[in-house]
C-alpha cells in the first residue's frame, strides 16, 4: 500500500511553522508600538520608558533578523524540494504545483480502486464454478433467445393473418407501419457515439488567476493541455460529474469532479453555451 504522505523533511519545514514564526515577530512589534504609544501620551516617563523601548528595538531587530534568515531557508528547502519532486517525476521546472498534485491525487485515487479490486477477487468464486455458472447462463440465454424466436414468429403470422383479413391499405395496418421501430435502427441509437468537441477555455486556479488552455473533450473524459497538441497536463473523468453555470457569472461554467471543482470560462456567451451543453451530454453518458 502507498503512503499519504508526499513528502518528509527533516528540518520540520511546513507552512504551519513558517506562519506560527511570523506570528510572534507580530506580537513582538504589537509590544514595541505600545511602549511608543505610551510615551507619545506621558512626556514624564519619556526617560525610563524610551530606554526599555530601546533596548526592545535592539533586541527585537537582532532576533527579527535571525528568524527572517530562518524562514528564508526554510521556503528556499521547500522550493528545492518541489523542484525534486518535478525531476523526479519528468516535470517541468515551473509547472504549477496546484495541477501537478491535483495529477498525483487522481493517480493515487485510481491506484486504490485497483488494490482494492485486487483484494476482493481473493473472496470471488474458482475457475469451475464460474465456468458451470457461464454454461448455465449460456443454456438460460438459448432456450430465453428460441422461446423469443418462436413468439416472434406467431406474432408474425398472426399480423399478415390480420393484415389479409381487414386489407393492406386498412388504417390499423398503416398504424402498425407507422409505430413500429425497425430493430437495427433501435441498435443504431443505442451504439451512438457522442461527438468530441475542442478548443481553446479560460481555466481557474486556486490563486484565482485565469490561464488560458487547450481542452479536448471525447467520451466522457476532458483532457487539456497547455497549449494545442503539447504541454499534456491533466485528464477530468466526468461521467456523472455534475456540470452547471455559475450564478454570479454566467460565461462561466462549474464542473465538480472525484478530486475537485473546476470553473472553466469561454470567449462569448454563446461559445460558453455549446460546452456546457456538451458537457452536460458527456456527464450523462
Amino acid at each position: 500500500m502507498y503512503s499519504p504522505t508526499l513528502l518528509h523533511s527533516n528540518s520540520a519545514v511546513s507552512v504551519t511553522s513558517i506562519l506560527a514564526e511570523i506570528e510572534v515577530m507580530g506580537n513582538e512589534l504589537k509590544k514595541i508600538e505600545h511602549n511608543g504609544s505610551q510615551i507619545t501620551q506621558h512626556p514624564k516617563m519619556l526617560k525610563e520608558t524610551g530606554l526599555r523601548l530601546k533596548q526592545e528595538v535592539e533586541t527585537f531587530l537582532g532576533e527579527y533578523c535571525a528568524r527572517l534568515n530562518v524562514l528564508d531557508s526554510r521556503a528556499q528547502e521547500m522550493s528545492n524540494t518541489y523542484s525534486k519532486l518535478l525531476t523526479k517525476f519528468g516535470e517541468k521546472v515551473g509547472t504549477d504545483s496546484e495541477d501537478f498534485f491535483a495529477t498525483i491525487s487522481q493517480f493515487l485515487i485510481q491506484f486504490n480502486k485497483v488494490v482494492q479490486e485486487k483484494l476482493s477477487s481473493v473472496s470471488r468464486p474458482s475457475s469451475a464454478v464460474l465456468k458451470y455458472q457461464s454454461q448455465d447462463c449460456n443454456a438460460q440465454k438459448k432456450e430465453t433467445s428460441n422461446k423469443s424466436k418462436s413468439l416472434q414468429k406467431a406474432l408474425t403470422i398472426d399480423v399478415i393473418e390480420t393484415d389479409r383479413v381487414l386489407g393492406e391499405g386498412s388504417a390499423t395496418a398503416q398504424s402498425r407501419k407507422n409505430t413500429i421501430t425497425p430493430r437495427s435502427t433501435a441498435l443504431k441509437r443505442k451504439s451512438k457515439k457522442l461527438e468530441p468537441k475542442a478548443d481553446y477555455l479560460e481555466k481557474k486556479s486556486s490563486d484565482g488567476k485565469w490561464a488560458k488552455r487547450y481542452f479536448d473533450l471525447e467520451q466522457g473524459k476532458l483532457h487539456y493541455f497547455t497549449s494545442k497538441g503539447q504541454g499534456y497536463r491533466q485528464t477530468i473523468n466526468i461521467r456523472g460529474a455534475p456540470v452547471r453555470l455559475l450564478e454570479i457569472d454566467r460565461r462561466v461554467i462549474e464542473l465538480v469532479s472525484e478530486t475537485r471543482t473546476y470553473h472553466l470560462r469561454a470567449k462569448t456567451s454563446a461559445s460558453t453555451e455549446e460546452w456546457l451543453k456538451a458537457l452536460q451530454n458527456h456527464s450523462q453518458l
